[in-house]
Order: C-alpha cells, then sequence, then structure tokens
C-alpha cells in the first residue's frame, strides 16, 4: 500500500525546484530547532554596534560559509549513503546516540561561555583576521556558528522542505548537491544580507553592561536545547519494543495493507522524538479534540510509526510517497486506497478534509 509514484514534485522544472529549495532553506531560520543558535549570532549582531563595516562583513560571510559548508557536508553522507544502498533521510543523524552526545557537550560548552563560567576562545589558527579590534568573536568561531545552527535545524521540517528534499533523494548526485546547495543559500541570506548591507549592525548601540543579561538568556536557550537533546539521547538509548500508545498501534505494514483491503479507514502518524514538527503538529492538530472524536467515532485505526531510531521498513515507507523525513501522515480508507499524503505542517480543517475524503467509498458510473 503505498502512493506509488516516488520522488514526483509538486513542479517538474528543476528550476522551480532550487527556487523552492531557495524559499525552504530562509524558512529554516524561523523554525524552533534553529532558534537557540541563531541567538549567538543575534549576540554577535549586537556586538558590532558601533563597530567597523569590514569586519561586520567578514563575520557574516563566515558564518554563511558554514551553513554551505555543512549543507555540502550532509549532501555528500546523502550521496555516499544513497551509493551504498543506506537508508536515507532528513535529520536521521539523531537517530545515533554519539551524534547527539557531541551536540549535548557543544551547547553545553557555548551555554557555560555565555555564563561567564570560563572563557573560550578558539585555536589561533582559526582565529585570522575576525580576532581584531571590534569583532566580539574569531572567524573561526562565526564560521563553526553557521555550521552548528544547520546540523540543529534538521529535527525541524520547514514549509517547502519536504518537497525539495523529496525531489533531490529520488534522484541522482546532482540533483541531491544542487537542491542541498540551494537549502544552504536560502538559509544563509540573512546572514549574506547583513553582510552586504553591514549598517545593520554597526548601526545599533555600542555594547554595555546590558549584554550581561542578553548573554544570560541566550545561554538558557542553549541550554534548554541541551536538556532537550537529553530527553531524547534517553530515548534512543531507552530500548523497548513498539506498543500501545493510548488509541495509537505500532505501524506494521501486513496489517495496514491488511486493513485498507477489507475496507478500513487507516490514519498513520510517522513521528520521531527528535522531531520538533511531529511534536507541534501533534499539540497543535493531531491531539484536538476535533480530530480524536473524528478518529474515535468514525471507526479510524490510528497507527503510529517511531522514526526515532533507525528502521528501514518506516524509511521504505517513507520512499514510497516521495517522502525521505519525518513529520509524515496519511489517511487510508475507500476513497483513499492507495493512501493521501498530507502537508508536513498540518491544520485541523486539512486533516479533516483528508479523513473525509478517503472514508467516502468513490462513486462508480454505470
Amino acid at each position: 500500500v503505498s502512493a506509488g509514484r516516488p520522488g514526483t514534485a509538486p513542479v517538474a522544472d528543476f528550476a522551480a525546484m532550487l527556487a523552492v529549495a531557495l524559499l525552504g532553506g530562509l524558512v529554516l531560520n524561523l523554525m524552533p530547532c534553529v532558534l537557540p543558535v541563531l541567538s549567538l549570532k543575534v549576540l554577535a549582531l549586537i556586538g558590532h554596534g558601533g563597530g567597523e563595516s569590514a569586519q561586520v562583513r567578514r563575520s557574516f560571510i563566515a558564518s554563511a560559509a558554514g551553513i554551505l559548508f555543512s549543507f555540502l557536508v550532509l549532501a555528500a553522507a546523502t550521496v555516499a549513503m544513497k551509493a551504498a544502498g543506506s537508508a536515507v533521510g532528513w535529520g536521521i543523524q539523531f537517530q545515533h546516540p554519539l551524534f547527539l552526545i557531541i551536540m549535548v557537550a557543544l551547547l553545553t560548552l557555548f551555554a557555560a561561555n555565555l555564563w561567564g563560567v570560563f572563557e573560550f576562545s578558539m585555536p589561533h589558527w582559526m582565529m585570522g583576521v575576525g580576532a581584531g579590534h571590534g569583532s566580539p568573536h574569531s572567524l573561526g568561531g562565526h564560521f563553526l556558528t553557521g555550521a552548528f545552527a544547520t546540523l540543529l535545524s534538521t529535527p525541524c521540517t520547514a514549509p517547502f522542505l519536504g518537497t525539495a528534499i523529496g525531489f533531490a533523494l529520488a534522484r541522482g548526485p546532482m540533483e541531491i548537491v544542487s537542491i542541498f546547495t540551494a537549502l544552504g543559500l536560502g538559509m544563509a541570506s540573512p546572514y549574506l544580507a547583513v553582510a552586504a548591507l553591514p549598517s545593520l549592525a554597526t548601526r545599533l548601540p555600542r555594547p554595555g553592561r546590558w549584554m550581561l543579561r542578553v548573554k544570560a538568556f541566550m545561554g538558557v536557550l542553549l541550554a534548554g536545547t541541551a536538556v532537550w537533546l537529553l530527553t531524547v539521547l534517553a530515548a534512543l538509548t531507552g530500548g523497548g519494543e513498539p506498543q500501545r500508545d493510548g488509541n495509537w498501534i505500532p505501524f506494521d505494514p501486513s496489517v495496514l495493507a491488511r486493513e485498507v483491503a477489507g475496507g478500513r479507514n487507516v490514519f498513520v502518524d510517522v513521528t520521531a522524538d527528535w522531531c520538533v514538527t511531529c511534536k507541534v503538529n501533534k499539540a497543535a492538530v493531531i491531539d484536538r479534540d476535533e480530530v480524536t472524536r473524528r478518529l474515535r467515532e468514525g471507526g479510524w485505526i490510528a497507527m503510529r510509526a517511531d522514526w526515532t531510531r533507525p528502521d528501514d521498513g518506516i524509511a521504505a515507507y517513507l520512499a514510497s510517497f516521495g517522502r525521505y523525513g519525518v513529520p509524515f501522515n496519511a489517511v487510508y480508507g475507500p476513497g483513499a486506497p492507495r493512501g493521501l499524503a498530507l502537508p508536513e505542517l498540518l491544520t485541523v480543517d486539512a486533516v479533516l478534509a483528508a479523513m473525509e475524503r478517503a472514508s467516502h467509498q468513490p462513486e462508480t458510473t454505470p
């Protein structure tokens, strides 16, 4: 039971898909995964108040370079994994404990530095021209901030991102590298805008004692992100088998196929503990009274697939719809036996409309 057309996209033209990727990368800056790390850049922006335009330009270009570098690394890793026959997807590095441990350690160090626990400086070879007067960080530090923001962005799925990623991963290395580069340029565009107009930073008031309170608040954001990643790590390493979650049963492709063949209505929710957008969808839509009442009163089977850990079956199911990341939701029924995929960001009206469409037997002509 699948959509049957992996890799199709709303726009077939490659140039249009690059535009979709640019827009998706730009919107990533507004997603909650990225905001704690972007606070470091906001702090740097404020710190340039009364400074020199050349220093501002260099530091923000360095951050943009860090973003692009990370996206190219992700693209190279994706191409290599796909060539090796491994499952690929957006954010799958969060399925590995070592990655989470490294991210928690880095976030903790950044937070402690902002709180004044210790002074952290980059190695001499990374400092370069950015360590001069008026620059609050080295160029190496700005580069790492951009790279760090990219890595933290992957648990979030922004609008348009799923379409661009699905288009790329269903195709070859050239498309993957091109789409990931466009995503990086989109995410880096605010940094490049400040680099082009450094007066946006230099005209701000010079830093004073008030900066200490700002730094303390930014440290709280980073520490909170570290705590969240620790909860993800605990869930990832806790073991256990899939089990019933309230009215939700564990995802099983054979059960799904059997129930759909029998004319039953099925709602599939593919999620992960590290997926922030999944949690937003659940709180704002899936767990809302209107949706839960429709599931219960309409005799729907609610099936949840947990992709917190690597699972080739779930990866294959996502790929059958041309999707390579979470959140993903689909509804099945007499009116949609092959599955009706829902958008990454759900609304109550969209979910109820899809459920209504799937549950009705299509009309037949005599």
